[in-house]
């Protein structure tokens, strides 16, 4: 898999983190996980709007547009031979000094990472409520972090089943997600 970085693209066995970055040490960075179709973007300036409302909220300065997104997108595809893939961009806070800062964060890490899109599966799922609790929101609305511990728990807990969807409660027993 060729992978895109700050700037460059490269095979995904020489990408580095930083031990520094504020993404690895605390969590601080936020993705959005999307398919292309015939090469198209599903829901791009949704998943981009998300994506920056929530940067905003966890104070990361992010300038990337639209446009030179979409155009990064369009080139992860090609240099991974796709054109129905899943598409996860991450932005991570970026290197700064340990410890927790008060400063808004103004170097973040752009990554993107692409993959075939998996076999579609026309066969419904059984739906299973898990036993682990959607953990509660860190901030005013629920982000889409690096912190996904809880999604990994829930996960473990269904096993390995393609048939099956997890479904998480909250604390209240309201329906969070699938």
């Amino acid at each position: 898999m060729i992978v895109y970085k700050d700037g460059s693209w490269q095979p995904i066995e020489e990408t580095n983190v930083s031990v520094m970055d504020h993404g690895f040490l605390y969590g601080v960075g936020l993705f959005e996980t999307f398919r292309t179709y015939n090469g198209v973007p599903f829901l791009f300036r949704d998943h981009l709007k998300r994506l920056r409302e929530g940067l905003e909220s966890v104070y990361i300065e992010w300038d990337h547009t639209n446009e030179q997104l979409y155009d990064l997108v369009i080139e992860a595809l090609e240099k991974n031979g796709l054109t129905d893939g899943v598409i996860r961009l991450n932005v991570t806070a970026g290197i700064s000094n340990w410890g927790l800062p008060t400063e808004t964060y103004r170097a973040p890490s752009l990554l993107l990472f692409t993959r075939p899109a998996p076999e579609h599966n026309p066969g419904s799922k059984n739906a299973v409520v898990l036993n682990r609790r959607r953990n509660t929101p860190e901030g005013d609305t629920r982000l889409k972090s690096h912190h996904y511990l809880n999604n990994l728990l829930g996960k473990r807990e269904l096993g390995a089943s393609l048939d099956l969807e997890g479904i998480f409660l909250t604390e209240e027993d309201y329906v969070a997600e699938g």
